[in-house]
């Protein structure tokens, strides 16, 4: 089964709260299901950074 997340955007601390209540165990900064289930990300893990 898979976890399929958005936009996280640099929201750090909201997406590991996130992936706890999904039932996700952080373990060596690592997210791990104990049901073997997948964490997918569809879009931007951060901003566009402007380019000068």
């Amino acid at each position: 089964m898979y976890d399929v997340i958005g936009d996280v955007h640099g929201c750090y601390r909201e997406f590991v709260r996130l992936t706890e209540k999904l039932g996700y165990q952080w373990t060596q900064h690592l997210p791990i299901h104990p049901n073997r289930r997948k964490l997918v990300f569809v879009g931007d893990i951060a901003d566009r950074v402007r380019i000068l």
